[in-house]
């Protein structure tokens, strides 16, 4: 019998003219009604977004033109299995270390895992990834990095994380929902050519225990 998941929203709700992300800011977002000519029952909207709108995938194109871009990766990296790594123990404003990652993972860290960090903070004090981490996480050959905030990670690790190819989920919520370590994640952007960051719906499936 093949196991039974329940299926746990962890996309921000995008709305016109409501804050967008971690911050309560309030980026870009528009629609504007299409009617088509002798077709009054069809509509469409022309939809204006900036690609760091609510949850949303970042890839290298983010730090220059030569970077990787949306449509470069393969769907498969923003669909599979993904391990929880709870920091809720850092204090405000603090670091996540390489010992954090490990300990909240407890080193059940595969190659091409992805790895979602998250706490249970107000927003201005959220932890930041820092470079130990996040040359933890290359190491262990992560395929694609969560965190659910907009800045929840330092520059130079940000750098080397994005250096290495691995795209970030970034400003997700939720998770405090799971009550499994490993789930399995899908976070797809649209394939968007030389698009550096792209919305996304994500959503986790949770193995439902006894199904």
């Amino acid at each position: 019998m093949l196991p039974k998941y329940r299926v746990v929203d962890i996309s921000r709700r995008l709305q016109v003219g409501k804050p967008t992300n971690t911050y309560n800011s309030v980026r870009r977002l528009e629609l504007a009604r299409i009617t088509f000519p002798n077709q009054n029952n069809q509509i469409a909207h022309d939809l204006t977004i900036m690609s760091h709108a609510g949850t949303h995938v970042e890839t290298p194109a983010h730090m220059g033109r030569n970077g990787k871009n949306v449509a470069d990766f393969a769907p498969d990296t923003f669909v599979g299995e993904a391990v929880l790594a709870e920091v809720t123990h850092r204090a405000p404003r603090g670091s996540v270390s390489a010992a954090d990652l490990e300990n909240a993972t407890r080193g059940d860290v595969r190659p091409g895992d992805i790895l979602l960090i998250w706490g249970r903070y107000a927003a201005e004090d959220r932890p930041r990834i820092s470079l130990g981490a996040a040359q933890w996480i290359v190491a262990h050959q992560v395929k694609l990095l969560g965190f659910d905030s907009v800045d929840g990670i330092d520059d130079d690790a940000h750098d080397v994380i994005l250096g290495n190819n691995i795209p970030m989920l970034e400003d997700y919520r939720g998770l405090e929902q799971i009550h499994r370590l490993r789930v399995f994640l899908i976070a797809l952007p649209l394939p968007i050519v030389d698009l550096d960051a792209c919305p996304v719906h994500a959503v986790v499936l949770e193995e439902v225990v006894g199904g």
